[in-house]
């Protein structure tokens, strides 16, 4: 329960103030009563989605591309979630990981190392958790509500 508190309380720093650095987060949740660590605002950064765009924190939905330009194969992404380090595991329609597989390879993003699609399921590699992020980021930018 805490982790989702906390959670919900960076989303409204980000959305209110110009967070620059996770320094600044761990000092303003501080200051609202959490326990927390730069190692757990790294890590609740990337589950948010947070990026860093001219030098602040900005949320997963301020850059969601528009449906009317995604790609069909894209459409058919219905969440992204981050597994350890090096991982994302993405969840389609059924039958469609092949097709949106095939879209997020050919879309050679850096981040992305390699994909293995089953039916309704694919399996992401990343170099890190940086790239992680990143592409997590990309990737809810597609799914259905934004969120995975």
């Amino acid at each position: 329960m805490e982790k989702g508190k906390r959670q919900s309380a960076i989303l409204k720093l980000v959305r209110k103030d110009e967070v620059r650095n996770q320094n600044e987060l761990v000092r303003a949740l501080v200051a609202q009563g959490f326990e927390v660590t730069q190692a757990s605002i790294s890590r609740d950064t990337r589950e948010l989605g947070l990026v860093k765009l001219g030098g602040k924190y900005r949320l997963p939905g301020e850059l969601r591309p528009q449906r009317m330009d995604t790609p069909p194969a894209a459409r058919i992404l219905t969440s992204a979630v981050p597994v350890g380090a090096n991982l994302i595991v993405v969840r389609t329609a059924p039958g469609g990981a092949p097709m949106a597989a095939n879209f997020l390879d050919t879309a050679r993003r850096a981040e992305l190392m390699g994909s293995v699609a089953g039916d309704d399921t694919i399996f992401i590699a990343v170099k890190g958790r940086a790239d992680q992020g990143r592409l997590l980021h990309w990737l809810k930018g597609f799914t259905k509500g934004g969120n995975g």
